[in-house]
């Protein structure tokens, strides 16, 4: 299956010459400031992805839609109960959704109870007036890509899914449910989408990210990276003056989250 491995930023955007990064399996978090070229280097891995795609027969990976594999500002996400255009898409041609439906209904369930467990444990969420547990959460997927959250009593919850924090966690559960359902090993990159979640939310879902997939790469803001209170693999350092951005640090491994086990 494909892995990025030495990816050459070279004289790409900001970067200066001689920049190579080094990728190896499981969590790669690469931390710099705005600006610094972390959107450089996630278009950089979405070319040789596609490069690569395009000289191997490997079809069934070609067929990989690209929401699947990169995740940043211009990736349409589950909104509500009106059904989400690309899990609708993908279901259309793929026959697993239906005669597996408990299968992604389950992980589905799974995913969401994960990652907004802190959130609703807390009591301080907008879920602790209808859930007081993750346990009491189930969703389902209908046939048009909708997807419908309830409690165990049976009311629908999905419109507390509107705000971008919960729409984001949502999104993750689909990408990770989707992955296991169609049997998909292939890279995940996150393009600064980690700010966007409150502090209840954030170490879960990076948890997740770092434990669902066999390859990613988190490109994040140094405050994020400071929030989640681990070490990256990779920090951008730019000279003020210049503009220039170079690969600063590579850190020993990134902490790891053994104890969180997810679909």
């Amino acid at each position: 299956m494909f892995r990025f491995r030495n990816v050459d930023v070279s004289r790409l955007g900001t970067f200066d010459s001689g920049q190579l990064l080094c990728i190896p399996d499981g969590l790669t978090l690469v931390a710099g400031r705005n600006g610094t070229g972390k959107t450089t280097i996630a278009e950089a891995l979405r070319r040789e992805y596609y490069d690569a795609k395009r000289t191997t027969s490997e079809s069934r990976d070609q067929e990989v839609p690209s929401w699947l594999i990169f995740f940043n500002d211009s990736v349409q996400m589950p909104y509500g109960a009106v059904h989400w255009a690309p899990l609708a898409s993908l279901m259309s041609c793929r026959r697993e959704f239906f005669t597996r439906r408990r299968d992604i209904e389950s992980d589905l369930t799974k995913n969401i109870r994960l990652l907004l467990r802190d959130k609703i444990e807390s009591r301080v969420s907008k879920f602790s007036t209808r859930v007081t547990s993750p346990e009491q959460m189930l969703v389902t997927l209908t046939d048009d890509g909708a997807l419908v959250v309830v409690t165990e009593s049976g009311e629908q919850i999905i419109d507390y899914f509107q705000a971008m924090g919960e729409r984001l966690a949502l999104y993750l559960s689909i990408n990770a449910a989707v992955r296991n359902l169609l049997c998909l090993d292939v890279p995940f990159v996150v393009d600064s989408q980690l700010g966007q979640f409150d502090k209840a939310v954030l170490s879960a879902c990076y948890q997740f990210i770092a434990e669902v997939r066999k390859q990613s790469i988190v490109l994040e803001s140094n405050f994020v990276v400071e929030a989640l209170g681990v070490e990256p693999r990779i920090r951008i350092a730019q000279d003020p003056i210049t503009g220039i951005s170079t690969i600063e640090k590579v850190a020993p491994l990134a902490q790891e989250y053994c104890e969180v086990t997810c679909i």
